[in-house]
């Protein structure tokens, strides 16, 4: 319920209940409960968006325009979940707009999103508890290179993009 509580809440950081779980739980039973409890926190803060927030608001941030101008909107979603940096109020806001109200389609791209940090956080974490420091860098390596390979590929349309508007 903690994980589920920090995402919904903008600006909280989720990533050490979902470390914990790794180490409380294992990486597969840990991945389970990471994942699950993202999901929820995401709904929840989708649900607390829609009641409390203005597009005004959100109409001047380079990530929402960045997601609402995208050709594939449910792909720049997910990948908008899979950076950890990015917020994801602002992800959920656009997710809200871009799929009305359709909440199998608002679903998709958390539940694809969320998955790749939701396993290696537990898998850190587990690697923690066991002290196996080759499982460790291999985590963080990879919790890196995720994060790297998701911020390349919103580079890269965003790139396309604006090739597309000269041409």
């Amino acid at each position: 319920m903690l994980n589920a509580i920090c995402v919904a809440i903008p600006g909280l950081s989720n990533g050490i209940f979902c470390v914990l779980n790794g180490i409380l739980y294992g990486p597969a039973f840990g991945f389970i409960v990471n994942w699950i409890s993202d999901i929820l926190g995401q709904i929840i803060l989708m649900q607390l968006l829609h009641k409390l927030y203005d597009i005004k608001h959100m109409s001047n941030s380079k990530i929402y325009k960045l997601l609402t101008t995208q050709k594939y909107s449910m792909v720049a979603l997910t990948i908008g979940y899979l950076i950890p940096f990015i917020p994801s109020a602002t992800v959920s806001y656009v997710n809200i707009l871009i799929n009305k109200n359709d909440f199998k389609k608002q679903l998709t791209p958390i539940v694809i999103g969320v998955s790749p940090f939701a396993y290696l956080y537990a898998y850190g974490g587990d690697s923690i508890l066991h002290l196996n420091t080759s499982r460790i860098i291999k985590a963080a390596v990879m919790i890196v290179a995720v994060a790297l390979i998701a911020a390349a590929i919103l580079f890269i349309l965003k790139s396309v993009k604006k090739h597309t508007k000269k041409a």
